[in-house]
């Protein structure tokens, strides 16, 4: 099996949006309100992560299995964290949104791998302070970020309906 990352392309997004789709159907099964009633990604915002170069595929054997956004933009709702607050470091973040996987490569640890291959390039682009947060119902994926070496450091609100989030912070050296 052949796995790595690489920087989503235009044509890729049919793939991605397909991904997206199945991640917001398995949270709405799941009856967590994360990426509902018109919230979340959507083919606009990951137009726009794709020309930024910020979105992320995972391919494995040729096939994109998953995706993920690397953002060094300055997000304002982590500059109000409640109920803690981030690490100090010096220089700037990065944050990690949009991570879905396709329901095929779910349960083979290829999310694991995903989060881990995000952390090494955030870190290969030099930022060292990686930012994240899920939606306090989605224990799946707070299990995914714990597991990749991320501490909870507190509460965010996004400006969205049910937009309370939980918010973690991984710091390299």
């Amino acid at each position: 099996m052949v796995v790595y990352l690489r920087k989503a392309e235009a044509t890729d997004l049919v793939n991605i949006m397909e991904i997206i789709a199945a991640a917001r159907q398995m949270l709405h099964d799941k009856n967590i309100p994360q990426w509902q009633n018109g919230e979340g990604p959507n083919e606009e915002q990951l137009k726009q992560d794709i020309v930024l170069q910020q979105c992320y595929v995972l391919i494995v054997d040729q096939q994109i299995a998953g995706l993920g956004i690397l953002s060094t933009s300055h997000e304002p709702p982590y500059e109000q964290i409640k109920n803690g607050q981030w690490q100090q470091t010096p220089g700037n973040y990065s944050a990690i949104h949009r991570v879905a996987l396709a329901p095929t490569y779910q349960g083979k640890g290829l999310a694991l791998l995903l989060m881990n291959l995000l952390i090494t390039t955030s870190r290969l682009n030099g930022c060292l302070d990686i930012r994240i947060d899920t939606h306090p119902e989605n224990k799946t994926m707070q299990q995914l970020i714990q597991k990749a070496g991320f501490t909870y450091r507190g509460d965010i609100l996004l400006p969205v309906a049910d937009g309370e989030r939980f918010a973690y912070q991984l710091v390299l050296t």
